[in-house]
């Protein structure tokens, strides 16, 4: 398991990562847990953004606020790194200022899981303009008043 906790920021956000599968087992298992030591069968990967701070774990409904990718009894076994990309801009307006946590998870009890993460990147946007852009429009409104002045 991978995670990294962080602060929703107001606006916009993109996510993006890359993901291999490589299960050498025959099949996958998904039960709700991500515990390998059960006897219950479980052979899964899943990407989810959550609450921070408590169970890193967890597959709660209560605790993920969503699930970006999941493995499913079905899919196939093997796969190369696929782009995967997602507008979380929903999302992080209805958390700004709240602790989230993004996780990466894959549990094996059946046989070797190659699970393979790459390319990670979140990219946020504000409404806030950078401080050169504020000079650079307050520049061009001194100069348009100047020229209004003129005539």
């Amino acid at each position: 398991m991978l995670y990294q906790d962080f602060v929703v920021p107001a606006g916009g956000a993109l996510l993006s990562f890359s993901l291999f599968i490589g299960n050498r087992a025959d099949r996958f298992a998904t039960p709700a847990s991500l515990d390998f030591s059960t006897p219950a069968l479980n052979q899964q990967a899943r990407v989810d953004i959550l609450r921070a701070g408590l169970d890193p774990f967890s597959v709660a409904v209560s605790d993920v606020f969503l699930n970006l990718y999941q493995t499913n009894v079905g899919d196939p076994l093997i796969s190369g790194y696929n782009a995967l990309n997602f507008d979380l801009t929903s999302l992080f307006n209805a958390n700004v200022g709240q602790n989230l946590r993004l996780r990466f998870a894959e549990t094996d009890n059946l046989f070797t899981f190659q699970f393979g993460v790459d390319n990670v990147s979140l990219e946020t946007s504000t409404l806030v303009p950078e401080p050169s852009s504020l000079l650079f429009v307050g520049t061009g409104l001194v100069a348009l008043l100047g020229m209004l002045r003129r005539k």
